[in-house]
């Protein structure tokens, strides 16, 4: 790996859309994080930090967001050493500076900072209007 390689961290947080179109943070609840060039994200979340999800941009529509989970194969190919599983969706909203995410299993509004962090807060209210 070049030592010069930059990773990007992105909040996670709990929240919801107030009546001014911007979301309220309520609880940070992991982080993201993506390698310079690359455009998955790997995630993070505090309640089951043995999981890793990968956040990947949809082909047919890069706004769309597929949220993945990925376990080595026992017998590895020469082509696939992983088996991928789709655990949810999600959606950038890239001018409102959030993704919100939805995991199958998770019935609560989940969402992520598309803004770097550039310290270990986050801002309360975050502007998506």
């Amino acid at each position: 790996m070049n030592e010069n390689t930059q990773f990007y961290r992105f909040g996670i947080f709990t929240g919801h859309f107030d009546t001014e179109g911007s979301v309220r943070k309520e609880k940070s609840v992991g982080m993201a994080y993506m390698k310079e060039g690359n455009d998955m994200y790997s995630l993070k979340l505090w309640t089951f930090p043995r999981e890793k999800y990968y956040l990947i941009p949809s082909k047919e529509d890069p706004a769309k967001i597929l949220i993945m989970t990925r376990e080595e194969k026992k017998v590895p190919t020469a082509n696939r050493k992983f088996n991928w599983s789709i655990v949810g969706k999600g959606e950038f909203y890239g001018q409102k500076g959030v993704a919100q995410l939805e995991f199958d299993l998770i019935p609560q509004p989940i969402f992520m900072s598309i803004t770097p962090a550039q310290n270990k807060t986050q801002p309360n209210t975050l502007n998506v209007a």
